[in-house]
């Protein structure tokens, strides 16, 4: 006999009324989803129930190609990027979610917090 399914129920959020009629660069996404979650918001709520640093990350791959096939070209983003390598020396190329993981011993939770921590810093020193 094969043990009940865990059911993840996913709801639907607005879109902030800001973003109506524009490009939204991930950076913005990734501080609502930040300022949510300090809310309370569950990180899962965001990424279809998974709490994890491979979940996050594959998000971001998505939107940024969703991006990119609308002919949207996300230059916030990709500063935020330059910004990790050259204040942050952060250099490695296997992406934050690997690194981050293995730096909090394979806490997702401590490694997420640590990527958006990171991004409202970039936003707070102007980026």
């Amino acid at each position: 006999m094969k043990p009940p399914q865990q059911e993840t129920v996913v709801k639907n959020m607005p879109m902030p009324e800001e973003w109506h009629g524009r490009p939204v660069s991930l950076i913005d996404v990734l501080l609502r989803i930040r300022q949510e979650h300090a809310r309370g918001r569950p990180l899962g709520f965001f990424f279809r129930g998974m709490e994890t640093t491979d979940a996050v990350a594959s998000f971001e791959t998505g939107y940024q190609a969703c991006c990119r096939y609308n002919g949207i070209e996300d230059t916030r983003y990709e500063a935020f990027k330059d910004w990790l390598l050259q204040e942050k020396r952060e250099t490695s190329s296997e992406g934050w979610h690997k690194v981050y993981l293995v730096e909090f011993s394979g806490d997702h939770l401590k490694a997420i917090q640590k990527h958006l921590d990171l991004v409202a810093e970039f936003v707070a020193t102007g980026g």
